[in-house]
Parts: C-alpha cells; sequence; structure tokens
C-alpha cells in the first residue's frame, strides 16, 4: 500500500465536511485538523484517512475511508469491509490481509496481526530476551497458494489475549476472511492485549 500522505487545508476541507455527520464525538475545526491520506489497491477509488486534532486539550483521532464525497467510518466490522466489494488479486491479497486484521474487531477483540516484535505492545522496553524469542519464531504474513473456489491460502502469527499463535487464513474473492488450524506458540507475552481491555 502507498504512505499516508499529509493533505492540505484546501484538500482536507471538503473531506472534513463530509466525515463530520458521520463520524460520532466533537472533532477540531478545520484549520486545527490533521489529515493524513493513503490510496488501497484493493478499494480502488478509496482512500484511507486518519484524522487527528486538538478538542478541548484532548487529543482526537478517527480513522475512515473516503471516495468521492462518501465517508465509511472505521467501525470494526468486517461485513462493513466485505460491503464495499475489495478487488482480490495475486496482486493485492497481502496488503488487504493487512488491511483486514487492523479494521476487523471479533466479540473479544482484534486478531493482531505479528510480523515483527516491533508490531506488539510491550509492556516494558526491558525485555530483550522476549524479544528475541518472538523474534525467532515469528513467520511473516505469507501466500500458501490457491484453493478451491479460487480462495487464497495464507498463514501468519497473530496475538490474541497475550497468546502468539499460527492460523492459516482463507480469503475469498469476495474478500471474506476465515481463520483455521491455529497452533498455540507461546503464552502470557508480556504485551498491552485489547482483548483484556489494555490496548485498543
Amino acid at each position: 500500500m502507498s504512505a499516508f500522505e499529509k493533505l492540505s487545508l484546501h484538500e482536507a476541507t471538503p473531506i472534513l465536511d463530509a466525515a463530520s455527520p458521520r463520524l460520532h464525538g466533537a472533532l477540531p475545526p478545520a484549520h486545527a485538523t490533521t489529515l493524513l491520506a493513503r490510496t488501497l489497491p484493493f478499494l480502488p477509488g478509496w482512500r484511507q484517512v486518519d484524522l487527528s486534532g486538538d478538542v478541548g486539550g484532548t487529543t482526537v483521532r478517527r480513522s475512515f475511508l473516503y471516495r468521492a464525497g462518501e465517508v465509511v467510518p472505521e467501525d470494526g466490522q468486517a461485513q462493513t469491509l466485505y460491503a464495499l466489494r475489495p478487488a482480490i488479486t495475486q496482486e493485492t491479497i497481502l496488503p488487504y490481509a493487512r488491511f483486514f486484521f487492523a479494521w476487523a474487531r471479533g466479540p473479544h477483540g482484534r486478531f493482531h496481526l505479528v510480523e515483527g516484535p516491533e508490531d506488539l505492545a510491550w509492556v516494558s522496553d526491558m525485555l530483550t530476551a522476549v524479544r528475541r524469542e518472538v523474534a525467532a519464531i515469528l513467520r511473516p504474513l505469507t501466500l500458501l497458494g490457491r484453493g478451491p473456489g479460487d480462495t487464497f491460502l495464507l498463514t501468519g502469527c497473530f496475538v490474541l489475549a497475550r497468546s502468539l499463535f499460527l492460523a492459516r487464513v482463507a480469503v475469498g474473492p469476495d474478500g471474506v476472511v476465515n481463520l483455521s488450524e491455529e497452533t498455540v506458540m507461546l503464552q502470557n507475552l508480556p504485551v498491552r492485549d485489547e482483548a483484556l481491555g489494555e490496548w485498543g
């Protein structure tokens, strides 16, 4: 995926005008708001937008998708993403899967995709030995090939409830994602975890 780029006030204003009615909570005025945006290869015409700014001394952050006046707030629901009909191809499958796991949240939180020790929210910086242990067993998100029904098959490492596990990921041509064959690799990791209400 492309890198985030900061939008000028001229570019940001119409996006903010369209997004304000769709986003919950108070938002900073346009002149005090920073918008970062990037294109998504699996959602042609759409951009992912990250908003940040100050409201009454509190930093406000929101993330949403934007296309020509249309706004889709990041709500953590997989169905929201599926409804946008992502374009799943050999070239877009890996960025789509990474985006999906950053977006989607289940009843117990997010399956946090981990490709390097830096992807984890460690409770302390003084955990060199544990970091090395994790780094030694981590595997990057990898495309294995194709399965029945033109499904893409991948494998990757995830953290949920402080457990690191390896899983197989199946992504259908409609973008629907399923995990299976989970194998626990490490437990009780010293990380902050969304599933335990510690990290969102």
